[in-house]
């Protein structure tokens, strides 16, 4: 199968996970379900995904690579958490319900983890040693626990700003890998 036709089955499987969600829990949601909405057989979804969570990680991943393409290519982290915050923004129902995911399934530790590794692969292993790795760690954390304030509480501050606010609240152990990427200026942010 053809790379392109894959996406687009991937994609179509997502697209009718989306549509299931707008009335329907995530636990009220069957692999059935979703493949009868989409119109392929079950046996296609386990080509793709393990279980609906590694579905919902892999759309969550696809939305955010755009972010990451940006900062591996001009380094602006305001930027890069500013277009993560806008397609959370956009697809704000999907967000609503998977930050509610615990256990192992738990949407809030995919994300930490994710930040946690960009953060490592941009300082680079041979710059890491453990009071920098715990740093990291706590600002993933954080940083994912303050998105999902943000969600959860309707998304009230600007994607732009929110963006600024995560740069700025970097551990200096951190931010000082980070303070030669340019920044945008937000009026009364520096």
């Amino acid at each position: 199968m053809k790379l392109i036709e894959k996406q687009d089955t991937k994609y179509r499987i997502a697209d009718a996970l989306e549509f299931l969600m707008q009335t329907k829990s995530i636990s009220k949601i069957s692999i059935s379900d979703i493949m009868n909405k989409s119109g392929l057989s079950r046996q296609t979804f386990y080509r793709y995904f393990i279980d609906i969570y590694d579905l919902i990680n892999w759309l969550h991943s696809e939305r955010n690579q755009m972010s990451i393409s940006i900062f591996e290519e001009n380094k602006n982290v305001v930027e890069s958490f500013d277009i993560s915050l806008k397609l959370m923004l956009r697809y704000k129902n999907f967000y609503k319900y998977i930050i509610n995911l615990e256990g192992p399934n738990s949407f809030l530790i995919f994300f930490s983890n994710q930040i946690t590794t960009a953060c490592k692969k941009y300082i680079g292993e041979n710059r890491l040693n453990p009071e920098l790795l715990l740093s990291i760690r706590l600002y993933a954390i954080g940083a994912t626990n303050i998105i999902t304030d943000w969600i959860k509480n309707g998304m009230d501050i600007p994607t732009f700003v929110l963006a600024k606010y995560l740069y700025y609240s970097m551990p200096h152990n951190i931010f000082q890998f980070y303070e030669g990427c340019p920044a945008y200026h937000v009026n009364g942010i520096n």
